[in-house]
């Protein structure tokens, strides 16, 4: 895919966070290998039962019969495993259960106080950026300092619906990637607390890649493709009423000679900024500079105007003839596709003997043609 303009097309924006500590059930990765290997033979066995594991496993149907069931009954426990009842009682894997075979860690429950990040950002895989135990001050403590027990009970709020409504699922937060943990249950109201920590999304749409930026550290990385550089430059262009003038074939945008400054008349480029880009359902980014986009004449009266303006500039020392036809050549370049006709060396010069403005440029352009060089 041909580029659209020099740098990358990079939207950026802060992540919104909010930070709750809230009572819940939590459920923590661990490594148990016992109950991973209870749950492959669940997997490996259609009609799993207790007397089967302990055939399989420990290797004795009758004596080890009581040590099957435990292990099974402690998968279901944990939620990894069910069980229905035909001549003996079969289990048969949960999407826990897969998951913990997946990920070789097995998901234990644990009750108590949490200090959780949320973000409901859009463009990442997951809402959880940072959790931690939180352990409540004892009683006699927060008697002691009234002001500050006042300030939590303030902040004692009903939980955003958003994270309520949020279906989790075993993930590493962003933040904390010690263990997967999978929030299983949550009080309806938690204490809203202040958030210290800001993080960055960077999509580099060209790229195809979203970074989560903790200051300069990248804290996750991950390609993105629902989107290529094409539909997003499609998107700025009818966010700012452009996209009639953009030619996708030339990949530039057609301009008029006055819209352009010395610097784009000579490069045929063009910085163009957007102010807060919004990208369909996903909102609102930072301001955007595209950098060194490709221009083009608008029509033929733009063409000769700015291929006029290109020849006068490039008048800057003695025009011999080959010297004349060259600059010629680079003022034309730009707009082939128009049929037009720059004046000749000399014609130019009597031109510019009667405008002072080109006083110095009608010298160079006569002296060589006294000259005759």
């Amino acid at each position: 895919m041909k580029k659209v303009m020099s740098n990358d097309l990079i939207l950026r924006r802060d992540i919104p966070i909010e930070t709750w500590r809230i009572q819940g059930t939590v459920l923590k990765a661990q490594e148990r290998s016992d109950i991973l290997l209870v749950l492959q033979y669940v997997k490996d066995n259609m009609n799993a039962t207790a007397k089967g594991l302990a055939k399989e496993l420990l290797f004795e149907e009758n004596a080890r019969l009581v040590v099957a069931e435990r292990l099974l009954q402690m998968a279901e426990r944990l939620g990894l495993v069910e069980s229905h009842r035909q001549h003996h009682r079969i289990y048969f894997l949960t999407e826990k259960g897969e998951l913990a075979l997946q990920e070789k860690e097995v998901f234990v429950p644990e009750d108590g106080f949490w200090e959780i990040s949320f973000t409901n950002e859009p463009l990442l895989p997951h809402t959880i950026v940072d959790f931690k135990p939180f352990d409540e001050p004892e009683a006699f403590k927060e008697v002691r300092n009234k002001g500050e027990l006042e300030k939590r009970k303030d902040n004692m709020k009903t939980i955003s619906p958003w994270i309520r409504q949020t279906a989790f699922h075993a993930v590493k937060p962003f933040l904390n990637q010690k263990q997967n943990i999978w929030i299983e249950r949550i009080q309806p109201k938690g204490e809203r607390i202040k958030s210290n920590v800001v993080l960055t999304l960077e999509w580099n749409v060209s790229k195809q890649t979203i970074r989560l930026l903790n200051g300069q550290k990248v804290v996750h990385q991950f390609t993105y493709q629902e989107y290529d550089q094409n539909q997003i430059w499609q998107i700025l262009l009818e966010q700012n009423r452009w996209q009639d003038d953009w030619d996708w074939a030339k990949n530039s945008m057609a301009m008029l000679f006055d819209e352009t400054d010395e610097k784009s008349r000579q490069t045929m480029t063009i910085n163009f900024s957007f102010r807060q880009p919004e990208i369909d359902d996903l909102g609102q980014f930072n301001d955007f500079t595209a950098e060194n986009v490709a221009i083009h004449a608008i029509d033929k009266d733009a063409a000769i105007e700015w291929a006029w303006w290109r020849l006068i500039n490039n008048i800057n020392d003695f025009a011999d003839e080959q010297t004349y036809q060259k600059w010629v050549g680079q003022a034309n370049a730009p707009f082939a596709e128009y049929v037009f006709r720059l004046p000749e060396r000399d014609e130019l010069a009597k031109r510019f003997w009667q405008d002072e403005r080109f006083s110095k440029k009608a010298w160079y352009l006569m002296t060589a043609s006294d000259w005759q060089i």
